[in-house]
């Protein structure tokens, strides 16, 4: 009983150490999936390593429980010491010997302390077994015994990580591995080695099957690998699949780390005593992986992720969903591995048997995990590559089963009913999602480091990034992007060059290179974002695929790439994930910060957005501390329902009339949708300087690297803010710099109203919104008519299209600008078929924006009806250029084309039809190929 509880014990700290190890690489390799990888192969391969030498050497020891003690005592030590030497790592090797070798360095960092690792759990089951034949059942019960205690391990991880700091949180599993192995190595002085008996029979240990058929070791080993293979790479689908299910953050993916640990833990000890009594080790261990291959496809009918859907976040039913998918899995893979000791471990050398069995399965898990991230998943997506993960468990059953002595015909019946069952299951869990009409899926991309989608409602485009919403074509997010880029270069007196570390959509970028700079860089981690760049063109103007011999864009850590660009640029923007998402305290933390400030050049400014709704003051505080202060000057603006955080090493001066004239002319269309006209409409969003900020936020937490704060407590704000009212903090800041200078006095009245009406004081929130659009704050306009339009198509969806109209015209002559309203008075007459109206109508929307390509559609559509062919024609073209990925224009062009007999044009837009289709063919284009094969016959 003492051995098992230590080996409980043994696996708190271990995976303490890896949940830390797993962060502290992330920043300094950068992408969450290469910090898992390089964590997986120094871990595991050290374990491996561990298990099959220091298994051998503790066979020549009279105390093995003193062995592990100094392992425990050893490994403790060096953990603690490994995240100094990480970060020293992280500063230092990234420019003196680039991010690979800083990445190997790592590596060579972390093995030693796994090596000794992998040598405890040989080391308790030799001092706790007396006889070979129960060599299994021991094994089986240590293994799930540590794993049960791992699975704690990760509970205290991702609780004591965000309060206490990763080095605290390593000190203290440090510490209590210390206490583990003093505490054993006294013990171990009176434990007296046991005896170890070798009772060999014929139906116990040959169980039944002529092991030389595969050899008496090799195919035992061999078998160990594959299921290790099989068992990593799942864990890495599933834990892919889960971020796109509940949401990209700390406690999401410790919930599939804790599921999968816990699985395996229970596993090991359900089949622990069945191993040592079974009479037929192979034929059993076949069933078992079976079982997995079977359990991993129906956990896909729950966990398999539909790529319109958003996130759900950390829910009851979402735990559930996930549990069903991960833990029936991890039971099957964890319940194999007794059975491989049972196989193997049949001569008294039981340490180094142990940890031979042990380290071919280790390998294998190694192969898995990184074959699964690099190559696997990427080419076949999770759900797919969960799927080869079920084949692979039916392949090593079937190889089993197939050398199992059991009666004649068993094997193949056996065979047969688990090659239907995973056929058939798997052709259930690899069909496409159901997809709605609307949002459209016309981009989906699994790289290795995300998954990147992209929907499209109407025309309008949304990137999701592992299911979370990063990008937009819509008003408010492309505002955010455009302004971004604008704000830096408008605030810049004579800017030459700029660095964006994010890729986005590419607005940004895109923006950016409107401007007259001479260089232009973008730093991006993962591939799959930058494919999906191409389909927000032209928003983006194609920067994705440019020739502009300004631009370079290039895959990588942001975080890296700013260590080796010191002092070079003019203007930093830094485009990058959301607070809350998997990774982002180190995209938000005081270090970040210092690194954005140390790329710049003496006068250079950095900007950075930062979305509001779901933060909090407390962590909005957090953010604005560590960013200023990493600059002896900055400002705080207004961008688009969120602030932009400007800093510099100079003073941050207002832009002038003659600033504004220069620039305004490269991006005025940008400008037009943002709502500024003039250089005071650009200043008007001036919330604060830098002697304001700091006086309302006084001393208070910052934000660092030690401390993932955020992606552990922005998902929790949601109900303080719907109870407490959104961002009183940024309305205190207003008020400060307001009662210094008058100029701040309309941004202080918006502010305020957004706080009264996010309480629900309308009055008040009416009165100071009033008051700011009198002052001329375009923002306040705004709010306003979309509230009012709002309300109107409340009434368009009841169907009173008399009232409707009447209700829009209103609030057209109020604000003859605003497109939208002209588009759903358009839509109202055509579906009334009031050609001439809607025509006249759409004509409006088009002037006010040319590159709205569902009006230019509707505009075609209702010219065709109209017999007016050559608007028709002209309105097709614009349409299909504005908007080449929606499907309603692409076929109407097509179809256009088809009925004046131009065959070479509707292919084209046939094959489009095709390329934007991800799962199947649209319906449109279905259509459109009927036709075409109709005219073809005539």
């Amino acid at each position: 009983m003492l051995i098992r509880w230590l080996s409980f014990a043994s696996g708190i700290p271990a995976l303490i150490y890896q949940v830390v190890w797993t962060r502290e690489v992330s920043l300094l390799v950068g992408g969450q999936m290469e910090a898992i990888s390089l964590v997986i192969v120094a871990f595991f391969g050290g374990l491996a390593l561990g298990a099959r030498f220091l298994g051998a050497l503790v066979d020549r020891m009279q105390s093995p429980l003193r062995a592990y003690g100094v392992f425990e005592i050893l490994a403790g030590c060096m953990a603690v010491l490994s995240i100094p030497g990480l970060r020293w790592l992280g500063e230092t090797l990234p420019v003196a010997g680039g991010q690979g070798f800083a990445s190997i360095a790592g590596v060579f960092l972390i093995f030693p302390i796994t090596f000794l690792l992998g040598g405890t759990t040989p080391a308790l089951l030799r001092a706790s077994v007396t006889e070979l034949n129960a060599a299994a059942e021991h094994a089986g019960g240590l293994t799930g015994v540590n794993t049960a205690g791992s699975v704690l391990g990760v509970i205290l991880a991702v609780w004591w990580i965000p309060e206490l700091g990763l080095q605290s949180t390593m000190t203290i599993a440090g510490c209590g591995a210390l206490a583990l192995g003093i505490f054993s190595f006294v013990v171990g002085g009176r434990y007296s080695l046991p005896q170890l008996e070798v009772v060999a029979t014929a139906d116990t240990r040959s169980g039944g099957f002529d092991a030389s058929s595969i050899g008496s070791s090799i195919g035992p080993l061999a078998v160990a690998f594959a299921a290790g293979i099989a068992t990593l790479s799942f864990e890495v689908c599933a834990a892919r699949m889960a971020g796109i299910v509940l949401g990209s953050s700390l406690y999401a993916w410790g919930t599939v780390l804790g599921n999968t640990l816990m699985g395996l833990a229970l596993g090991n000890l359900f089949a622990a005593r069945r191993a040592a009594a079974s009479d037929n080790p192979f034929r059993d261990l076949a069933r078992v992986e079976a079982a997995a291959g079977i359990s991993i496809l129906l956990g896909l009918l729950a966990l398999a992720p539909n790529p319109i859907s958003p996130p759900v976040g950390i829910t009851v039913e979402s735990m559930l969903i996930v549990m069903f998918g991960v833990l029936p899995p991890a039971f099957a893979m964890g319940a194999a591995f007794p059975y491989f000791v049972r196989l193997f471990v049949t001569k008294p050398q039981l340490g180094q048997a142990f940890g031979t069995v042990s380290a071919f399965n280790t390998a294998g898990g190694i192969a898995g995990a990184l074959g699964s991230s690099f190559y696997l998943m990427p080419a076949l997506g999770p759900v797919d590559a969960a799927v080869a993960c079920a084949y692979g468990n039916g392949a090593i059953a079937a190889f089993l089963l197939l050398r199992a002595r059991t009666s004649v015909g068993g094997p193949m019946k056996e065979l047969a009913g688990g090659a239907t069952a995973l056929v058939l299951l798997s052709i259930v869990a690899a069909s496409p999602p159901h997809l709605p009409v609307s949002p459209r899926l016309i981009f989906l991309n699994h790289g290795r480091q995300a998954t990147a989608a992209v929907l499209l409602y109407g025309d309008r485009r949304d990137l999701l990034v592992d299911g979370d919403p990063e990008a937009s074509t819509a008003s408010a997010a492309r505002e955010t992007e455009e302004y971004l880029a604008i704000l830096p270069n408008m605030l810049h007196r004579d800017p030459k060059s700029l660095l964006e570390v994010g890729f986005g959509s590419g607005t940004t970028f895109g923006t950016s290179s409107r401007f007259p700079l001479e260089q232009l860089e973008c730093v991006e981690i993962a591939q799959s974002v930058l494919n999906a760049g191409a389909y927000f063109a032209p928003d983006n103007l194609n920067v994705a695929t440019t020739s502009d011999p300004r631009i370079t864009i290039l895959r990588g850590d942001g975080r890296a790439h700013l260590l080796t660009r010191r002092a070079i640029f003019d203007i930093v923007v830094a485009n990058t994930l959301h607070p809350w998402s998997l990774g982002a305290t180190g995209l938000y933390s005081r270090e970040y910060f210092g690194r954005l400030a140390g790329a710049l050049r003496p006068g250079g400014i950095a900007t950075q957005w930062l979305p509001l709704g779901v933060i909090g003051d407390e962590h909005l505080a957090a953010i604005l501390r560590s960013f200023y202060d990493a600059f002896s000057h900055g400002a705080l603006f207004w961008g688009a329902g969120n602030v932009m955080l400007v800093g510099s090493d100079s003073p941050i001066g207002e832009v002038d009339n003659e600033q504004f004239e220069a620039l305004a002319p490269f991006v005025d269309d940008a400008l037009k949708r943002i709502g500024i006209n003039s250089a005071t409409a650009f200043n008007q969003r001036r919330i604060a300087d830098l002697a304001e900020i700091n006086q309302v936020l006084g001393e208070g937490e910052m934000l660092t690297d030690d401390r993932p704060v955020l992606e552990a407590r922005t998902f929790q704000t949601d109900h303080a803010i719907a109870r407490d009212g959104e961002n009183r903090l940024l309305r205190d800041i207003a008020n400060a710099a307001r009662s210094k200078s008058s100029k701040h006095e309309t941004v202080a009245l918006w502010l305020e109203s957004r706080e009264a009406r996010s309480r629900g004081d309308v009055e008040s929130a009416d009165r100071s919104e009033r008051l700011a659009e009198m002052s001329g704050f375009e923002a306040a306009r705004r709010a306003r008519l979309q509230r009012e339009y709002k309300a109107v198509t409340e009434i368009i969806e009841s169907g009173n299209d008399t009232e409707a109209l009447a209700a829009l015209a209103r609030i057209g002559r109020d604000a003859p600008e605003f497109a939208d309203v002209w588009f759903s008075i358009a839509k109202i007459e055509h579906k009334n078929k009031k050609l001439e109206r809607a025509r006249a109508a759409i004509e409006r929307v088009v002037a006010l924006e040319p590159m709205r390509g569902e009006a230019w559609n509707l505009l075609a559509v209702a010219s065709w009806q109209a017999k007016d062919l050559e608007r028709a024609k002209q309105a097709f073209d614009r349409a299909v250029k504005a908007a080449p990925f929606l499907p309603e224009a692409l076929a109407g062009a097509g179809g256009f084309a088809l009925s004046h007999g131009d065959v070479k044009t509707a292919e084209a837009m046939l094959k489009r039809l095709d390329e934007i289709a991800v799962y199947g063919s649209l319906r449109e284009a279905s259509a459109l190929r009927e036709r075409l094969a109709e005219m073809t016959k005539r």
